[in-house]
């Protein structure tokens, strides 16, 4: 028997989101396969297509940090694989990707389906240092990349032209984010100080 877990944060409406209805759907018909699908939330837009599937809702999230300390809600997912005891694994959707690799199980096969171009994944440009979210992207992206470095991990990627989204960034990435850390730090100290000096003057 080969068992099988399929996680994805949610079923709202969605192309990711039937596709892996459609595929769960096809695998419980086959013999030899015990299937379970794991969501982070109890939204389900397709009750139509999960009636005949182990449909199971689990409170679990991240929070990654540079500043604090991250936050990491994992125990009820992992007591959940533990019990399964899958032997393979296949997350979906950025969030699904990497909460489920917070956890720890080492008898699998993790295969992580990509199914568009992850924002968390962009290379860095002169634009992507101005995005809102540039560094909580960074983050996630270099513990994304370490969480994958494993010689169970497989990833599926729809199409070439997604390829180049899941590529480290790398020692310059690295460097280029310490000295926008230390730019800001130094923008920001000095405009503490100047603002302190204009108000005594």
């Amino acid at each position: 028997m080969v068992r099988i877990i399929q996680i994805i944060p949610n079923l709202k409406k969605g192309g990711a989101e039937r596709l892996v209805l459609d595929i769960c759907n096809e695998l419980v018909k086959r013999e030899g396969i015990i299937l379970k699908i794991i969501v982070f939330s109890e939204q389900n837009d397709y009750k139509f297509l999960t009636q005949n599937l182990d449909l199971e809702y689990v409170s679990a999230s991240i929070s990654l940090s540079l500043i604090k300390k991250s936050y990491f809600n994992i125990d009820n997912l992992q007591l959940c694989i533990d019990k399964f005891k899958p032997d393979i694994i296949n997350s979906h959707l950025y969030e699904a990707e990497i909460v489920s690799r917070s956890c720890n199980y080492l008898n699998t096969m993790w295969f992580s389906h990509s199914h568009d171009n992850m924002k968390q994944f962009r290379n860095l440009t002169l634009s992507t240092f101005f995005y809102k979210h540039f560094f909580t992207n960074y983050i996630e992206n270099e513990f994304e990349h370490l969480e994958y470095k494993n010689d169970n991990q497989l990833t599926v990627i729809v199409s070439k032209k997604h390829e180049a989204f899941y590529e480290p960034l790398g020692l310059f990435s690295l460097v280029f984010t310490f000295f926008t850390l230390l730019l800001i730090f130094s923008l920001t100290l000095y405009t503490l100080v100047n603002s302190r000096f204009l108000k005594d003057f």
